[in-house]
């Protein structure tokens, strides 16, 4: 039984569970994400770390003409002190995560209002953009080689 628990924490299963609570929205014109990161143990464990990070996944055209691109929006460590947690033990983590959008030309555009906002929108509109912002919480525990993590996608206003 042993072996299986050490496969088990190698590739982070039955470790801890990671899940974030924040809205499932956010606007342009906030400066921070806040919500908790809750960490919760399925096994006795030594946890070394809890961060938090935004990520915005923004495409453009289609076929041969698409581009994809990946940009960090934020990162922060929520919990760096070392710390043991117990089967069904549950901690929380509250963050407020400061963050900063990287703008197409065409969001800029469309920001201007009037002509051209309507031209910024056609033109994105044209270009196909489309981003996608993905907020990851992790759990670095100590006996695991992959991580326990959870993935929320949130949505621009």
């Amino acid at each position: 039984m042993a072996f299986f628990n050490k496969v088990k924490n190698f590739f982070g299963i039955a470790t801890v569970v990671v899940s974030i609570d924040t809205p499932d929205t956010f606007s342009a014109e906030q400066s921070t994400i806040d919500g908790t990161i809750t960490v919760t143990g399925k096994s006795d464990q030594e946890v070394t770390l809890v961060k938090i990070e935004l990520r915005e996944h923004w495409r453009t055209g289609s076929g041969e003409d698409k581009t994809e691109k990946h940009f960090d929006l934020g990162k922060q460590i929520v919990c760096d002190q070392p710390f043991s947690i117990k089967e069904g033990e549950e901690r929380k983590f509250p963050f407020s995560m400061p963050f900063s959008l990287i703008r197409s030309k065409n969001d800029e555009m469309a920001d201007q209002g009037g002509v051209m906002g309507a031209l910024g929108k056609v033109g994105a509109f044209l270009d196909q953009e489309k981003s996608t912002f993905k907020l990851t919480a992790m759990a670095d525990v100590k006996a695991a080689t992959f991580d326990p993590n959870c993935e929320k996608v949130l949505k621009k206003l």
